[in-house]
């Protein structure tokens, strides 16, 4: 399935609750018959539901369905915070030192 039906539209500024196909189709900008096949697979796995208003499918997201997901990457977001950390830490040192020596060199001169 396709990411921007889980991001953009559920998950943006906006609380949006149910949504229609159509209005899916509108916010993510791919086709009707791709978001519907999309849906379809998100409903297989139960990260989302589905159901009839008249002639409308409405859709919204299973977020107990989504827990696990949020759990694991969470757990990289973590690992990868730490990481960009170090190298942030990295490229300051790196930079100080730069910075000094250009210094040093022209006092020298």
């Amino acid at each position: 399935p396709d990411a921007r039906l889980v991001g953009p539209v559920w998950l943006g500024d906006e609380v949006k609750i149910e949504l229609s196909v159509g209005a899916i189709v509108d916010e993510i900008g791919i086709s009707q018959p791709q978001t519907s096949k999309h849906l379809r697979v998100l409903g297989q796995v139960g990260l989302v539901q589905c159901r009839a208003a008249g002639r409308q499918r409405l859709y919204r997201l299973n977020p107990e369905r989504l827990r696990p997901l949020h759990e694991w990457s969470a757990k990289y977001e973590r690992m990868m915070n730490g990481r960009l950390d170090r190298l942030e830490g990295y490229l300051s040192d790196l930079q100080r030192a730069t910075t000094d020596q250009g210094t040093t060199e022209m006092s020298d001169s």
